[in-house]
């Protein structure tokens, strides 16, 4: 068994770099660990854990009426001074009727128990989204750029926002990691279960399919759709409701309840008086392009596709600053194509510095969370990096001989 290593793997595996390397992972590890333990403690904080509280008393409420009519009419709001052993949020059902049933399985769960049993199922999310990864896009690579890579990911500020706020976003990238795996490794109908359960997050997740569309998974795709069209349905039935209306007031409320994200197109676009309308259809240009090519075009470059849509699937639609724990696929092709495209890969981690590194002074340097010199500055490498994994997706249309085989210089040959 022989395995061929990458010049950038060469390098860190020798003299003084390599040191170097193997030091800074180290202390890596242990501010790795110490992130694990601060976040885990704001999780499991009386105010912790909020995104968690939120659909679960929403998804109680599925079961007996429709929670978005009573969000309009006879909300439950808030109650922060309620007894520790009870879930102290109110309703805000901004997810579709078929996500709200995932989170059935934690409702007969006490609210310290459900915060522990989530922080325990985004821990392990995460833990399957380092290996899924590696697997996937760093095969064979060395160990300790694993051990680099995966501590910097629990370091990132997204990472610990998503944890001690008790979001999605982490076990949708596990499922939709765990998709790709299994349709890869010929499992179409698993792959399908696990597509369907990345849904979770939605907003995000669902600009990752072109990416299952140009590999050509239809079958994983339909069963995720046969899925939560079924789930939709029956729960309909049950409530006495049309299905398509139900869907229908979800987005209703996710549109009355959509603040400002961070900077999104319908945030840049306020900022400047533009009507909401002209970013709904930016979106949708934006969305066009990548979508033609998933579906046209068969010999594209899939990791630089891959890389685009995660930075598109931010820009779309509304989203917090906890979401660009998404630029963990991205760093993965970064790593993976250093030796081939290094103005790509070192503008990826210019984003990984200024988002997942300088924001966290954000408790200490409040103006970082404004709209100011930061926040824009964010912005433009953001935009920048998605219109040049367009260009680079285009190019590999054009030239595609020029693509990488990851088969012939990352993975083991036997």
């Amino acid at each position: 068994m022989s395995e061929r290593l990458s010049s950038s793997d060469r390098t860190l595996a020798d003299g003084w770099v390599g040191r170097a390397f193997k030091l800074t992972t180290l202390v890596a590890v242990f501010l790795a660990v110490a992130s694990i333990g601060r976040a885990s403690g704001n999780a499991l904080d009386i105010q912790g854990s909020g995104d968690l509280g939120r659909p679960l008393q929403t998804a109680q409420l599925l079961k007996t009426e429709n929670p978005y009519h009573r969000y309009f009419n006879d909300p439950i709001r808030e109650n922060m001074d309620a007894q520790p052993a009870r879930n102290p949020f109110g309703i805000d059902p901004v997810q579709a009727p078929s996500v709200l049933m995932f989170f059935w399985a934690f409702t007969g769960l006490t609210w310290p128990a459900a915060k522990m049993a989530w922080l325990a199922v985004n821990l392990l999310a995460t833990a399957g989204i380092c290996v899924l990864g590696f697997r996937l896009f760093l095969p064979g690579r060395s160990v300790w750029i694993r051990v680099a890579l995966a501590s910097l990911l629990v370091i990132s500020m997204p990472w610990r926002n998503i944890i001690a706020n008790g979001q999605h976003l982490l076990v949708g990238l596990f499922f939709y990691l765990l998709a790709l795996d299994l349709a890869d490794r010929k499992r179409p109908w698993l792959a399908g279960i696990a597509l369907a359960g990345s849904l979770i997050k939605y907003s995000a997740t669902a600009f990752l399919l072109p990416y299952l569309i140009w590999k050509r998974q239809w079958y994983p795709i339909a069963v995720a759709a046969a899925l939560h069209a079924a789930l939709t349905i029956g729960i309909a039935i049950r409530l006495g409701e049309n299905p398509i209306v139900l869907v229908a007031q979800s987005f209703e409320v996710a549109r009355h309840l959509q603040f400002h994200g961070w900077f999104d197109l319908a945030t840049l676009m306020h900022l400047v008086d533009i009507p909401e309308v002209y970013a709904v259809l930016a979106g949708v240009a934006c969305v066009v392009p990548w979508l033609y090519l998933a579906l046209r075009k068969p010999c594209l470059d899939g990791d630089v596709l891959l890389a685009g849509l995660c930075f598109l699937s931010t820009v779309v639609l509304y989203h917090r600053a906890y979401d660009f724990v998404i630029l963990f696929l991205p760093v993965l092709v970064a790593v993976r194509r250093w030796d081939s495209d290094r103005i790509l890969a070192s503008l990826i981690w210019v984003a990984v510095v200024l988002i997942w590194v300088a924001s966290a002074a954000r408790p200490w340097v409040p103006s970082l969370g404004l709209i100011g010199p930061y926040v824009l500055s964010v912005a433009a490498v953001w935009y920048a990096l998605l219109g040049l994994t367009l260009v680079r997706t285009v190019q590999s249309v054009r030239s595609p001989d020029r693509i990488d085989d990851p088969a012939q210089s990352l993975r083991t040959n036997i």
